[in-house]
């Protein structure tokens, strides 16, 4: 929504599998679709992209359709389009001693081996994948940014990666 307003002549469209947003504060060229990317891909709309955003999907897509997913969205760029993927590691690191017996560490063991086992989905370690996706895609120019994200005054943080 904030493109659409900061570039009024844009046609902005968002998708989501949950209908999240408020119809009443959407900008009128500003377009959401609800629905699953892995069963319909980017068939909604026919004209291609100058700009995809793909933010969060690290823990919805199963390991096996990344490389599909990666493609459709490479499929539907604009030649000299662009592509920007936002990923968040999805458990805490620390530049310090973590207790290993934690119970916050062994909630997010037990998680990360449900979600391996029942939705073939591995949590964390997407960014070196992804950029071996990227390539296989037909993507160039690509550049992976790191970043630090503070979580409290007990962390200096946790690393995040832009592609």
């Amino acid at each position: 929504m904030e493109i659409a307003d900061k570039y009024p002549d844009s046609v902005v469209a968002g998708i989501d599998v949950a209908p999240i947003q408020e119809r009443k504060s959407v900008p009128q060229n500003c377009w959401f679709y609800c629905g699953n990317m892995l069963d319909k891909g980017l068939r909604f709309v026919e004209e291609p992209f100058d700009l995809i955003q793909s933010r969060s999907m690290a823990m919805a897509i199963p390991d096996h359709l990344w490389p599909a997913y990666v493609a459709a969205i490479h499929e539907k760029m604009k030649y000299e389009g662009w592509v920007q993927f936002i990923e968040m590691e999805p458990f805490r690191q620390c530049y310090g001693p973590l207790p290993s017996l934690s119970y916050l560490g062994e909630y997010e063991k037990v998680v990360a081996k449900v979600m391996l086992s029942k939705y073939d989905v591995t949590l964390g370690g997407l960014g070196t994948k992804l950029m071996d996706y990227l390539e296989d895609a037909g993507f160039i120019n690509i550049k992976k940014e790191d970043g630090i994200t503070q979580l409290g005054n007990w962390t200096k943080g946790i690393r995040s990666s832009l592609f």
